[in-house]
C-alpha cells in the first residue's frame, strides 16, 4: 500500500520477462521491463525520453492514430512512409528521410492493414537503425491473435545494438479497461525512461500488477490467450464470409489472418468518413481508414473490429453496414446498385 518503483512491481515485471522471452523471443531482464498504463502512454514515453521537439519520426502509412497523437505532442515531425505487404518500405523511408531520429513500426501485424514485415526487411531496418543512430519502436499491440499459425518472433529478438524500444500491453490480450501495458528498454535507457515515469505519475497502480503477477506465473494467462485465439479466429472466419457473401461487390477485405480487426476497401468515389457516419446511423461503429492516415489516401476504406462481437452480432453489423453502404450509393448515384 506504499510507493513502489517507477518502473513498476518488481515480480510482475518478472513474470513479464518470462513470458516475453518464452512467447516473444524478447531479449530482456526485469530491470529493463517498466510498467506503463497501455500503449500510448508507452508511447509517449519514449518519445519525451528519446526525442527532440523538431526531430523527424517515420511512422507507418497508414498507421496507428494513436502513434500520430504521442509522437506530435513531443513536438516531433512525422514522416508517413508507405507499407506493402513486406511491412514498412525502408527503402522509401531512406529516400524520404535518410536521418530520422526514429521510426514506429508494427512489425507483427501492421496496423491497420494487417501485413506481416518481412525477415529481409526486418534486417534492412535494424541495419539502417544501427547506421544512423536512430531508435526503432516496436509496438507489439496483438502479436498473441495469429490465426492458424504461431506467433513470430519479435523484431527486438534480431537486434544485436540495443536500438530497440519494445512496447506491449494487457489491453488486447485480457481488456483496456485494465490499462496496464510495459516497455523493454535497452540497458543504458533504464535511468533515463526512469526518471520521465517518476515526473509523470511516480509508479503504476501496484495491486493490479500483484494480481496480474499471479495470474501469468500460475499459467492462466497462457490458458487464457489458447482459448481466445480460437474464439478470435472463430469470429475473423464469420466476419469475411458474412463481407464475401453480403458485400463481395461493395467492400474489398485485406489480410484478415490475425488480430482483432481487418480492414475492407471500398469502391472508387465512396468516401470512408461518410460511410462512417451513415453506418453510425444505421447502428454500427467503423472507423474510416482515412483516420490512420497522415496524407491523402489512394483508397477510401474501412476498418472492422470483430473481438468484442459474437457471430450473430456480426452477421447482423454486416447486413446493417450494408445497408448503409447502399443507401449512401443510392443519394450519390440514384437507384442503381452494382450487383
Amino acid at each position: 500500500m506504499a510507493y513502489g518503483s517507477q518502473m513498476g512491481y518488481g515480480p510482475f515485471r518478472e513474470a513479464i520477462a518470462q513470458y516475453l522471452r518464452l512467447v516473444r523471443g524478447v531479449r530482456c531482464e526485469p530491470k529493463q521491463v517498466m510498467v506503463v498504463s497501455g500503449s500510448q502512454q508507452a508511447l509517449y514515453v519514449s518519445a519525451r525520453v528519446l526525442l527532440n521537439p523538431g526531430e523527424r519520426v517515420w511512422i507507418e502509412e497508414p498507421g496507428y492514430p494513436g502513434a500520430h497523437v504521442a509522437f506530435g505532442a513531443a513536438d516531433c515531425r512525422l514522416i508517413p512512409v508507405p507499407v506493402d505487404a513486406e511491412g514498412l518500405d525502408v527503402n522509401e523511408g531512406i529516400r524520404r528521410c535518410r536521418g530520422a531520429r526514429a521510426v514506429y513500426v508494427t512489425p507483427s501485424h501492421q496496423y491497420p492493414l494487417g501485413a506481416t514485415m518481412s525477415v529481409a526487411r526486418r534486417i534492412q531496418l535494424l541495419n539502417w537503425a544501427s547506421r544512423t543512430g536512430a531508435w526503432i519502436i516496436e509496438d507489439d499491440y496483438d502479436s498473441e491473435f495469429r490465426q492458424g499459425i504461431r506467433p513470430i518472433a519479435s523484431l527486438q529478438s534480431l537486434d544485436s545494438d540495443a536500438r530497440v524500444i519494445y512496447v506491449g500491453t494487457f489491453s488486447k490480450a485480457l481488456f483496456p479497461a485494465l490499462r496496464v501495458g510495459y516497455v523493454v528498454v535497452p540497458t543504458d535507457l533504464i535511468r533515463a525512461f526512469s526518471t520521465a515515469r517518476d515526473a509523470m505519475d511516480i509508479f503504476p497502480p501496484t495491486l493490479s500488477q500483484a494480481v496480474l503477477a499471479d495470474f501469468i506465473q500460475e499459467d492462466h494467462f497462457s490458458r487464457h490467450i489458447r482459448r481466445m485465439r480460437v474464439l478470435y479466429a472463430e469470429r475473423c472466419n464469420a466476419l469475411v464470409e458474412a463481407l464475401q457473401t453480403e458485400m463481395g461487390d461493395l467492400l474489398e477485405v485485406v489480410n484478415g489472418e490475425a488480430g482483432m480487426h481487418l480492414v475492407g476497401l471500398l469502391p472508387t468515389g465512396l468516401k470512408d468518413v461518410g460511410v462512417s457516419r451513415k453506418a453510425a446511423e444505421y447502428g454500427v461503429s467503423v472507423m474510416p481508414l482515412s483516420n490512420c492516415c497522415l496524407e491523402r489516401p489512394s483508397r477510401s476504406g474501412l476498418v472492422l473490429g470483430y473481438g468484442a462481437a459474437d457471430q450473430l452480432q456480426i452477421q447482423q453489423g454486416v447486413l446493417k453496414l450494408k445497408a448503409a453502404v447502399e443507401a449512401l450509393m443510392r443519394t450519390a448515384t440514384g437507384p442503381a446498385l452494382p450487383r
